[in-house]
């Protein structure tokens, strides 16, 4: 004898879809809704004797309870679980800056704390990246520059080359020197053909300089921020210009 199919949906299905719709808040109108077969139910039945409709309403009412409890429950189990979530995303997001810096060796570690927190990185990634007006404080600048080099790594880290280069480019681009880290970044992808960027010696040589740029801006400017950048860097200002500058010429 053939074994008949079974194309109704389970209970566990029923719950997790009622349980989707608790956590998106639509549980509460639905059941509400879902809950007037219970009095319709009685009204329905009425014809066939008390003795016939009270069973079978008062089971479809105790189902319908249970099915409520379930989706309730699990709806609550579907948010705790995407809170913590959240809050793990952050705490590995926080740890990765932290990773940044210290990867570079030397003073950059103290980089880290100059840094947005991990919600406010979270949030500027669900923005578009910006370039700040040339008057903005130093320490804006320098903040901004910092926090857009560590989410464009973090993309960078996640495969997603595409993603990274647009928060490069707009941390290379922050004024006064402070994109430092990006230029350096982007002259090595262009030079190397890393991370899936393409060759390219005119792009390279371009970011290169733009470094070089900037660590004259940096060395030329007092603001306490503009020092601790520069006590930074892979190496001193004269060390790294000069080997900028050599690498410059081996791309032309």
């Amino acid at each position: 004898m053939a074994r008949r199919r079974n194309s109704g949906i389970s209970l566990t299905g029923i719950l997790l879809i009622g349980g989707i719709l608790y956590f998106t808040g639509a549980g509460t109108w639905l059941w509400n809704q879902t809950k007037e077969l219970d009095t319709a139910c009685y009204g329905a039945l009425q014809e066939m004797g008390v003795s016939m409709g009270t069973p079978v309403c008062d089971g479809l009412s105790r189902l319908l309870a249970k099915m409520e409890g379930g989706a309730s429950g699990m709806g609550t189990s579907l948010r705790g679980a995407v809170d913590k979530g959240k809050i793990r995303a952050s705490a590995d997001l926080q740890q990765f800056a932290n990773g940044v810096f210290a990867r570079m060796g030397g003073n950059a570690s103290q980089l880290a704390g100059l840094t947005s927190s991990a919600n406010r990185l979270r949030d500027m990634m669900s923005q578009q990246p910006i370039v700040l007006p040339a008057a903005t404080d130093a320490q804006q600048r320098m903040q901004m520059a910092l926090d857009q080099y560590v989410i464009g790594q973090h993309y960078l880290q996640g495969s997603s080359v595409t993603t990274a280069l647009p928060w490069f480019n707009r941390s290379a681009q922050q004024p006064g020197g402070y994109g430092i880290l990006s230029q350096l970044a982007l002259g090595d992808m262009y030079r190397n053909g890393s991370y899936g960027v393409p060759k390219d010696s005119r792009s390279a040589q371009y970011y290169y300089q733009q470094a070089q740029q900037s660590l004259t801006s940096l060395q030329q400017t007092p603001a306490p921020e503009a020092q601790q950048l520069l006590k930074s860097l892979p190496a001193d200002p004269a060390t790294l210009n000069r080997q900028l500058d050599e690498t410059v010429r081996r791309l032309r």
